[in-house]
């Protein structure tokens, strides 16, 4: 129960710490939304540019997995969640005719999921190390399938083009920080290879950079929430939370079960799977709409209704499955 609190506590205490500051500052102090904003970019770039790279170089770095080949297909199983993701949400786009606008919006926050901050934290708060580690694993072409695909086909979808797919690879070359993952694994695992003990200062501040990143990210997106709109698009809501706590469960875990992640270190990859594969809307979903000009009120509201939901939905996993 501890652990499920310090989860809670993290990630939506520092949510609710940020909007809490921003009601404070805008509302009170007369001071400026923009700034509140500004101030939120910052948090973002220490926690996704300063505190990731160095949490995922030293998980990997002391990780040992032992010869579970299995674990090789978590990243696969990641690609699969964010393809489960986008393809119900286009099947809800045609079978309700959405109109463009909302249509990209809709697409964008049903795929694109919180694996970076809300992930890693439920993976570090129940397994540690290995939980994270696992996570990052599982989210290794995250970042790269959003700009390289996700952006592209939001911006078709937002204009009515549902038909082809063009993928940009001068998106990646543009935003290298999206192959900061795969970076992190990749020196974290040749530092493993090398024979090098971590330093044990290094070891300490893990323990506390983690959470930190987690709750730096919370803390910048409360800092520029906004809830007035939710009532506004019950439907496209309904649709969204649809395929994020039905569809991309229903394809990831029976896929992860099959692949046999239950029975290698005690359970920890499939359960962690399952914990996952119910992420709400990642920040990085409200993107999109403010680069081509779609409904940011909806995508908004569509990430705080997901992340709402995973107030109910994580409780019971946990009483599920820990």
């Amino acid at each position: 129960m501890s652990r499920m609190l310090f989860i809670l506590g993290v990630s939506f205490g520092s949510i609710l710490l940020g909007y809490i500051i921003q009601l404070l500052y805008v509302q009170l102090l007369k001071g400026e939304y923009q700034r509140a904003a500004r101030i939120s970019t910052i948090l973002k770039i220490i926690s996704l540019l300063v505190i990731q790279p160095v949490t995922i170089i030293h998980s990997f770095w002391n990780l040992n997995l032992g010869v579970h080949t299995q674990l090789l297909m978590l990243p696969a199983l990641g690609v699969l969640a964010l393809a489960a993701g986008a393809g119900g949400a286009l099947l809800f786009i045609r079978i309700f005719h959405v109109s463009p606008k909302k249509a990209g919006s809709v697409f964008t926050t049903s795929m694109f999921s919180n694996f970076g901050s809300f992930g890693a934290l439920i993976g570090y708060g129940l397994y540690g190390q290995l939980g994270f580690s696992l996570v990052q694993l599982y989210r290794a072409f995250e970042e790269v399938i959003y700009f390289s695909i996700g952006f592209p086909l939001s911006q078709q979808v937002s204009q009515g083009n549902l038909r082809g797919l063009r993928i940009s690879r001068r998106m990646i070359m543009e935003r290298p920080i999206i192959l900061i993952p795969i970076s992190g694994i990749i020196i974290g695992s040749l530092m493993n290879i090398s024979g090098i003990s971590s330093p044990k200062m290094l070891t300490n501040a893990t323990h506390i950079l983690i959470p930190l990143m987690a709750g730096l990210m919370g803390l910048s997106i409360g800092l520029t929430l906004r809830t007035s709109k939710i009532r506004n698009y019950t439907r496209e809501i309904l649709m969204v939370l649809a395929v994020k706590n039905l569809i991309v469960p229903a394809v990831v875990i029976p896929a992860a079960f099959l692949l046999g992640l239950g029975g290698i270190l005690d359970g920890a990859p499939l359960r962690v799977v399952i914990f996952i594969s119910f992420m709400p809307s990642a920040f990085l979903a409200l993107v999109p709409p403010v680069l081509y000009d779609f409904d940011l009120d909806l995508a908004n509201s569509a990430w705080l209704a997901t992340t709402g939901a995973l107030l109910v939905v994580f409780p019971l996993l946990y009483m599920l499955l820990i």
